[in-house]
């Protein structure tokens, strides 16, 4: 009898294991018709009951074969399994915990156990069982990627990107492991290494949306903003209801400014999922730039309705405001995202904007050092091996001082280069190639070179230091700014005689360099702008010769000066303003005033000491100028004539018309 039984047994046994379950099934039924407590056909039947769905019969037949035989740990792990399926979760992790008493090796009921305690919400003891369970069994992909998956909700990115490459070892066609890969591989700012895993998974898997999507901000981040649009376009096309596709497509219109399509898709993404906060927020970035700012506000304040913690939305916030003067409230939205997120830099850089209005010196200084920490493409940086100055004696020390950010703010804070010299260093200077011939000879004891000349003599220094991180040492109180006016940049005097006799010959009449208008045009740049009518109370200033200071192309404008009003603006074509800058220095130095919006022309005009009124939105003017004069603070020859955002420059042209004719009596 036992050695047909057995037989049967075995049968049912070869049967199972070949996936023919209702052979095995069989089988099993007619050894425990011979033998009702036969424990392995019992445990076998309930086994297979767990993998056609009937959890419930299958709890029934492992709990008999358990009563007739407790000590064998393979069946406490199934039981566990099936009370698992049917949501019996304390019961669950209790058989799973005796199979593990009962083999402690046992590699399968620790990472069910695992399974159990994190459907139980306990990601700690989880994550320590799934690490028994690889280190009792190498091979297991799937505790890999289950301990990946807790190791990343946690935030410990490096282990969990471990996890998810030993088991893409094992299984390296798992597409989904892919994209989560990708997913922690972006979370490290990896997006390079992020791309390539997303590709692989799309590889596998063509329709996979999350891969396509999520490839396109990796995309975007690498700075390849229409390969991003693409992939987003072919996860909505994909999904068609995919709200994230639709705001990330939106982010990736964004940069590259169609900002009308942008803002359509993220208003696509809300209409999908009115809830998606992210959606909500990058609208409301979309209509800052749009210099739509009340609408910009409502959509920050939407984001925040709906996620309170939401940190994007609380820097954004903090950024209209700004624009919008309400300095309180946008240095607490500010603030709020710091405490929400202690180390996002773009928060810290909007803060110190804030503390400069306010002249909160130190703390500004501090906060603006984040702008290192913003993304690559955000800011203009470079890395050298020599310590930054810390503000520690420079008496017969050598620094290296390097120019960042745009031409207009590197002149600007090349004003602290004087004070460098005067604490007695040995000041090497690199910057922008337009500016070397003009800095040598106006920082006297200085050595001036382009930035290539860094790629092999970046190490004969005692210490190095950007421009702007200069202030905090030399700008840190409101009485450290220049008082008097007089540049600080030299034109070459030889250059200089030139322009001068080359402007007497038009005429002996006060020479006025003018610059209305900039190179970009799109949505947000209008308000920085005049147009040609808006310029009428300066052009039609009798008396006068203006001189064309724009570095692009204006004569579609100048020709309409002239129709509207009579007015010659003089374009010398022999003079590239954008590029020569020592030859510019020479015009502009030659000039007696210059009437600017803010752009570099004016900033130039004022560290040349040439008297300089700048039409400029007030939330720029009030960042650079005293509050009592309108004067710049950095460059005292500058006059700020300041609107809001909203406003036409009417008023602001009026006023500057009114003082052009004051200071030449006319």
């Amino acid at each position: 009898m036992s050695s047909d039984i057995q037989a049967l047994f075995q049968e049912g046994l070869r049967a199972h294991q070949a996936g023919r379950l209702a052979d095995a099934e069989a089988a099993y039924r007619r050894v425990l018709g011979l033998d009702g407590d036969h424990a392995d056909a019992n445990h076998l039947l309930g086994v297979i009951a767990h993998q056609i769905g009937d959890h419930g019969a299958a709890v029934e037949l492992i709990g008999k074969a358990i009563r007739h035989d407790p000590s064998t740990a393979a069946y406490h792990c199934n039981l566990g399994n099936a009370l698992h399926e049917l949501g019996r979760l304390d019961e669950a992790a209790a058989s799973q915990r005796q199979a593990i008493a009962l083999n402690p090796d046992y590699a399968m009921a620790h990472n069910n156990l695992g399974n159990v305690l994190l459907a139980q919400g306990h990601r700690d003891e989880a994550a320590a069982n799934y690490q028994k369970a690889v280190n009792l069994n190498p091979d297991d992909a799937q505790a890999h990627l289950k301990l990946g998956d807790i190791l990343n909700v946690q935030g410990r990115w490096e282990e969990a990107a471990g996890s998810y490459h030993k088991a893409l070892a094992l299984v390296p066609d798992n597409a989904e492991a892919l994209t989560n890969l990708g997913n922690i591989l972006t979370s490290l700012g990896r997006p390079q290494d992020a791309a390539a895993s997303y590709q692989k998974a799309i590889a596998l898997k063509p329709d996979l949306t999350e891969a396509h999507n999520n490839l396109g901000n990796a995309l975007l981040a690498l700075g390849r903003p229409e390969d991003a649009a693409t992939s987003h376009r072919k996860a909505i096309t994909l999904k068609p209801d995919y709200a994230d596709a639709h705001t990330n497509l939106g982010n990736a219109l964004k940069a590259l400014d169609q900002l009308d399509d942008a803002a359509e898709s993220h208003e696509q993404a809300i209409a999908l999922n009115p809830d998606l906060a992210e959606a909500h927020s990058n609208l409301g970035g979309i209509r800052q730039e749009q210099n739509r700012f009340d609408e910009a506000a409502e959509s920050c304040r939407e984001a925040l309705a709906l996620n309170s913690g939401h940190v994007e939305s609380h820097a954004n916030l903090g950024s209209v405001l700004y624009y919008q003067d309400r300095l309180e409230e946008g240095e607490a939205a500010c603030r709020r995202a710091i405490e929400l997120k202690p180390d996002y830099p773009q928060a810290h850089v909007n803060l110190s904007l804030f503390l400069f209005r306010k002249w909160h010196l130190e703390e500004a200084w501090n906060e603006f050092e984040w702008r290192w920490r913003l993304p690559k493409d955000a800011i203009f940086a470079r890395a050298f091996p020599q310590p930054r100055w810390n503000g520690s004696p420079l008496e017969g020390k050598s620094i290296l001082l390097w120019g960042e950010q745009g031409i207009g703010d590197l002149v600007r804070l090349a004003g602290m280069i004087p004070d460098v010299l005067k604490a007695g260093a040995a000041v090497t200077i690199v910057c922008d190639e337009r500016v070397v011939d003009l800095f040598t000879h106006s920082f006297d004891g200085a050595c001036v070179f382009a930035y290539s000349y860094m790629e092999k003599n970046s190490d004969r220094y005692d210490f190095q230091c950007p421009f702007g991180s200069l202030g905090k040492f030399f700008r840190s109180e409101r009485n450290a700014f220049p008082s008097g006016e007089g540049g600080y940049l030299k034109a070459d005097p030889e250059r200089l005689a030139f322009w001068k006799t080359r402007l007497l010959d038009i005429s002996d009449r006060p020479k006025v360099g003018l610059s209305w208008s900039g190179p970009l045009i799109g949505p947000g740049r209008e308000c920085d702008y005049a147009t040609i009518e808006e310029m009428a109370p300066v052009l039609s200033i009798d008396g006068l010769e203006f001189i064309n200071l724009q570095s692009h192309d204006g004569s579609a404008d100048i020709e309409q000066a002239k129709i509207l009003y009579g007015t010659d603006i003089h374009t010398f074509d022999d003079i590239d303003l954008r590029n020569d800058l020592d030859e510019a220095a020479a015009l502009t130095a030659s000039l007696d005033l210059v009437i600017s919006f803010a752009t570099f022309g004016a900033e130039f005009a004022g560290t040349l000491g040439v008297p300089t009124f700048c039409f400029s939105p007030r939330a720029w003017a009030e960042f650079c100028s005293d509050s009592d004069t309108g004067n710049s603070v950095w460059l005292p020859d500058i006059r700020y004539v300041t609107k809001s955002l909203e406003e036409p420059w009417r008023n602001a042209l009026d006023e500057i018309g009114r003082i052009t004719r004051k200071k030449f009596s006319l």
